[in-house]
């Protein structure tokens, strides 16, 4: 069973494009995602993922992206920013990770080159891959990011079926 694999692939492959990237993003400290009386470890869930340090919902403390999935999903939500499992590097390589409270649920958001793509999961191993996207409004300001994003002809993947050409839209801000 790989329920916990399609969501920790995306939050790997966010934090190997942020450790191999280089440049400012690399060198974010954990403290930094500390709020609320939770408290991050290097092994634990960063605080910044946490309401209130633990409750259930959305603070938005460092930003965070409402997002709409198309078929076979039809849902809507909004997730945290979490600023230690991403990168800063303006649109030539730039890794946005946003996850639910109690990390069930991700949204990765890739800047390589101009483009952009996102990838949405949970831990019960729903997941659109790799969409392509157009971008409006994009700003890249050193450590902040903010923007919308509209994708189609991504690949989800539920209950081991696959649909081809669903979509995955929204808009984030995103922030040390």
């Amino acid at each position: 069973m790989r329920i916990p694999g399609t969501l920790g692939t995306l939050a790997v492959g966010s934090l190997l494009f942020a450790g191999c990237s280089g440049g400012p993003g690399a060198t974010q400290q954990l403290a930094a995602t500390q709020s609320g009386g939770g408290g991050g470890t290097a092994t634990g869930v960063p605080a910044a993922t946490q309401a209130g340090g633990g409750g259930g919902g959305v603070t938005g403390t460092y930003g965070k992206v409402s997002f709409q999935l198309g078929a076979p999903f039809n849902r809507s939500g909004e997730l945290d920013f979490v600023p230690v499992s991403s990168h800063f590097a303006g649109d030539q390589g730039s890794s946005l990770t946003f996850a639910s409270a109690d990390t069930s649920e991700i949204v990765v958001l890739l800047l390589t080159q101009g483009a952009m793509s996102a990838s949405w999961g949970t831990s019960t191993g729903d997941t659109i891959a790799g969409t392509q996207c157009t971008s409006s409004a994009l700003k890249f300001d050193g450590n902040s990011a903010s923007g919308s994003f509209d994708c189609s002809g991504g690949v989800a993947i539920s209950g081991g079926a696959q649909t081809v050409g669903t979509s995955i839209k929204g808009s984030f801000t995103a922030h040390n």
